[in-house]
């Protein structure tokens, strides 16, 4: 059919199926020509959906008008916008002299790059995340979700794990650290094994720094020094000092050796759990005393075997 608007098709058996040609292009319309959903023309193609297997060549453009969020791709480069705000970029991996080796993300500076997990109603958790703070000269990222494999490393000089306080490490979630570190020191929450080698303390001597090997015992003791003289009915009570005495189990048998430091002899007269007795052959000597008693809490403790 051929009217004053050009030449129209109409379909056979559905006359609101129509194809409109003329000088200005093809237009197609679903409700008798009234309007045209879909056309052709000089300046591009407008439909709602377009099929085909290749569409090669073009530039993209597409926004959510709720928050002026824009995406675009052009020129293999694809492009994240707010308003005329760069976000960042995806685009490829150039080596030196331009050439692609890879996929990169660009995220600019002042923005947040998240890499998240959602679930089936589209709420979203971030995994990985480059923060708002990020810059060239000091990236920095946070990780949010949990690492199921090893961390494995090539850095000859070796790793640092850096923090401007304190580093925890837990085995166990994070109910509980097992080791801490900070500017004071390390602390080891837990028992501490040291295999096929020597528990050291390291001291600095006159010449270099010296290993001090830790002293050790089939059983856990803790120890305490001191120093003393009987009196003139040649014996001295040695209270045990409240400190110490909160540490051990003094209830329980516990040793006490006597170094002599004058030409007499000694014995332990008296044990309790809040002193002991030394006595002598002859009034006013002097000696040296120590004391062994069994650590709090692992008083049946005796050569542990461990599961290692």
């Amino acid at each position: 059919m051929f009217n004053d608007t050009g030449i129209v098709a109409i379909q056979k058996g559905n006359s609101n199926n129509r194809v409109l040609l003329n000088s200005d292009g093809i237009s197609i319309s679903t409700n008798g020509g009234e309007s045209f959903k879909t056309a052709i023309d000089a300046q591009g193609i407008v439909a709602d959906q377009l099929y085909g297997k290749l569409i090669q060549g073009i530039n993209f453009e597409t926004r959510d008008d709720s928050n002026n969020f824009k995406i675009e791709l052009m020129d293999g480069l694809v492009k994240f916008f707010d308003d005329s705000k760069i976000f960042g970029y995806l685009s490829s991996l150039n080596d030196s002299v331009g050439n692609a080796i890879g996929i990169e993300f660009k995220n600019n500076a002042g923005y947040t790059l998240n890499l998240g997990q959602t679930d089936s109603s589209g709420k979203s958790t971030p995994v990985f995340q480059i923060t708002p703070n990020s810059t060239i000269e000091s990236p920095k990222y946070k990780l949010f979700g949990q690492l199921l494999n090893n961390l494995k490393a090539n850095v000859p000089s070796g790793w640092l794990i850096s923090n401007t306080g304190k580093i925890n490490f837990s085995t166990n979630d994070g109910i509980n650290n097992n080791l801490e570190i900070s500017e004071n020191g390390s602390t080891v929450l837990g028992d501490s094994n040291v295999y096929n080698g020597s528990n050291n303390i390291l001291q600095t001597s006159n010449d270099s720094l010296r290993a001090i090997p830790s002293y050790g015992l089939t059983e856990n003791y803790i120890g305490d020094i001191g120093e003393s003289k009987t009196g003139d009915d040649s014996e001295i009570e040695i209270q045990i000092e409240g400190v110490y005495a909160g540490l051990v189990s003094t209830s329980e048998s516990y040793q006490v050796f006597i170094t002599p430091y004058s030409q007499a002899k000694f014995w332990v007269e008296e044990r309790s759990a809040s002193k002991f007795v030394v006595k002598s052959d002859v009034p006013g000597a002097a000696f040296g005393w120590e004391i062994k008693a069994k650590r709090k809490g692992y008083e049946d403790s005796r050569l542990v075997q461990t599961n290692i």
